[in-house]
């Protein structure tokens, strides 16, 4: 069906193109001539999926650019993996330093781990905050809201 609409397209835009050349045509000794050129050229439009076997076009594809493929697209899906543990850490991270300052409190370092299971997943193994000296008798409690906040054990250290 595809190759009939094909050939009608042809033979439309052939029909087109046969009459923008007569309409341009200088009336002249070379009209009849002209006219016999453009009848051909039109017929040949319409007899071209008779003369002109279309040739079948296969396209394969070496072993070797399937493995070329395959390790492009590892290598993609790890620096994806990659970005998105990233950007994970620091949103944690900013989200604890933002929690810890709502509270009066200045972090020195904040530490995430989070784990892959190979799926596209995230999981949030566990955190480490180090805060500053003079925090420790409000430890508990911080501890307490940080792995409320989280889902995951915090680990608590004092500079």
């Amino acid at each position: 069906m595809a190759v009939v609409k094909q050939w009608a397209f042809a033979v439309c835009a052939a029909m087109v193109v046969c009459g923008i050349a007569h309409m341009l045509l200088p009336k002249s000794n070379l009209e009849k001539m002209f006219r016999m050129v453009i009848s051909i050229f039109f017929l040949c439009a319409v007899l071209s999926p008779v003369i002109i076997e279309s040739p079948a076009l296969t396209l394969e594809i070496p072993d070797i650019a399937y493995a070329k493929i395959a390790e492009r697209s590892r290598r993609l899906d790890e620096t994806a993996t990659r970005q998105a543990l990233s950007a994970a850490k620091k949103t944690l991270e900013e989200t604890v330093m933002a929690k810890l300052s709502q509270k009066g409190i200045k972090a020195h370092t904040v530490t995430i781990n989070i784990i892959t299971n190979g799926q596209n997943e995230l999981n949030l193994q566990d955190a480490a905050v180090t805060l500053y000296s003079g925090e420790e008798l409000r430890g508990a409690q911080i501890k307490r809201v940080l792995e409320y906040e989280l889902g995951c054990p915090v680990a608590l250290e004092f500079y």
